[in-house]
């Protein structure tokens, strides 16, 4: 994390321009971002395993596996998010 990305309380910043967050890389091992994560909870994948299979993230060395669960979980219990079976996750599943 770079220090510009820390906000006045200590946390990250939120947004970066008009109604965009940042994009945060959560597996620094393959270069996967939150954002492609909630992408394939949203495709159906509902466990790291899936999104592992999926994109790789938590597959080198293992120090993401906590914040990719995270990310899967937040995104689940989001209200009005749907998921949809994405026929890459049937096959990585």
């Amino acid at each position: 994390m770079m220090l510009a990305d820390i906000g006045c309380r200590g946390g990250r910043r939120p947004e970066t321009g008009p109604g965009r967050a940042r994009r945060v890389i959560v597996c620094h091992c393959r270069r996967i971002t939150d954002r492609q994560i909630r992408k394939l909870v949203r495709e159906g994948a509902t466990s790291v395993g899936q999104v592992a299979g999926a994109c790789g993230a938590a597959t080198g060395c293992g120090g993401c596996a906590t914040a990719v669960h995270e990310i899967v979980c937040e995104e689940l219990d989001r209200p009005g998010v749907e998921t949809v079976t994405s026929p890459l996750l049937a096959e990585a599943g």
